[in-house]
Formats: C-alpha cells, sequence, structure tokens
C-alpha cells in the first residue's frame, strides 16, 4: 500500500475540522501546499507517526478545514498532486481530507480505489440536534429556524450519500466521541504537538 487517503464526512457541527486540525498539530510539517498564487496555504505536507502525510485544508486565518478547498476539481487536484509526491516514499503516505463539499460526493474515492489506492471514510454520525448545538456554541448565537431546517435537511442528504458510498469502498459510521480512536487505529498520531510548525 503506497498511499491511503482517508475522508472524514458529516454534518456541520460533528467535529470534521477538529479532528483534522488535531492531526496538523500532530504533524512535523515541512511544506505549506499553496494554490492559484494564494497566499494562504491550502495543505500541509510532513510526517505524522514517522510517515509521510498530506494534511488538506485550511487552518490559518478565518476559513478552517477543506471546505476552503473551492471546488472538487481543486480538491482532486491536490489529491493528485500528493499522490505523485509519494512516488519513491520509502513509507506509506496518508492524504486526509474533510468537508461538507466532500462530504456530499459520496464518489469521490472510488475512482482511488479502482486504481488500488486504499481508501477509507470516517462518517460521523451524530444527530441534527447535536450538530445545531454545537453551531450555535461555536457561533456563541442561536440559529434561526431555517438554518436549523437546513442541518436537519442536510443531516438526511448525507445520511443517504454515505449509505451509497459504504457500498463502493470501506466505511466507518461512528459518533464524534470515536473519531480520534479510529483515526489512531488507522497508524495516525494525535498526541505529539508540533503546532508551532
Amino acid at each position: 500500500m503506497r498511499v491511503r487517503i482517508i475522508q472524514l464526512a458529516g454534518n456541520n457541527g460533528v467535529g470534521k475540522s477538529y479532528w483534522l486540525h488535531k492531526v496538523l498539530n500532530s504533524t512535523l510539517v515541512v511544506e505549506k501546499k499553496k494554490l492559484n498564487n494564494n497566499r494562504k496555504p491550502i495543505a500541509y505536507y510532513g510526517y505524522n507517526n514517522g510517515s509521510p502525510i498530506a494534511i488538506i485544508g485550511r487552518f490559518e486565518g478565518t476559513e478552517s478545514g477543506t471546505d476552503a478547498v473551492k471546488s472538487l476539481s481543486e480538491l482532486r487536484q491536490l489529491i493528485d498532486e500528493f499522490i505523485d509526491k509519494s512516488i519513491g516514499s520509502q513509507k506509506p503516505m496518508g492524504i486526509i481530507f474533510e468537508g461538507l463539499m466532500a462530504s456530499h460526493s459520496w464518489g469521490l474515492l472510488i475512482p482511488y480505489k479502482r486504481k488500488g489506492y486504499s481508501v477509507v471514510c470516517i462518517f460521523i454520525d451524530e444527530s441534527p440536534e447535536v450538530s445545531i448545538r454545537n453551531v450555535e456554541t461555536r457561533r456563541g448565537s442561536p440559529l434561526t429556524q431555517h438554518q436549523k431546517d437546513r442541518i436537519i435537511r442536510r443531516y438526511r442528504n448525507l445520511t443517504s450519500c454515505h449509505k451509497k458510498r459504504e457500498k463502493y469502498i470501506p466505511c466507518v459510521k461512528v459518533n464524534s466521541s470515536k473519531v480520534g480512536e479510529t483515526l489512531e487505529k488507522l497508524g495516525l498520531c494525535l498526541m505529539k504537538d508540533h503546532s508551532e510548525v
């Protein structure tokens, strides 16, 4: 296995960006990747638990996570560039990302699985009520009924997407308290603090 691609999927407020940030803080970053002459990095390359890893997302400034990637084609471009970077590596490389846009794309990882790469989706399954409570806590203010209804509709849509996804690729369905344990089972370290890098 030369490359393992890990997707964190789920609704607003379930901890996707939190866990990706935790992976980043446990990674010795050696390169920050920028796209289209943007001043802010959109991905990070380094070593986690001694193995190379690419973390796709923005964690500087106000934008957080992989939703800073503007399109699925841009996300695929980044995944492909990091796959190319893995050629010649002595150790298997991990590529990890999250985001709502990617969560709605149930077929995103299928082409990579067909090419022989190891892929897995961790679907963080929390009720809409948990999502609403977490988003309100993060914002520091209540959501409108329209915003709550949108989270409820999104939950149904994402659950349907996940049911399609798990027919084609390996998937793990967990609540937010089990994400760290699941990432560690996949060989990622979440303990070391390299956040100063």
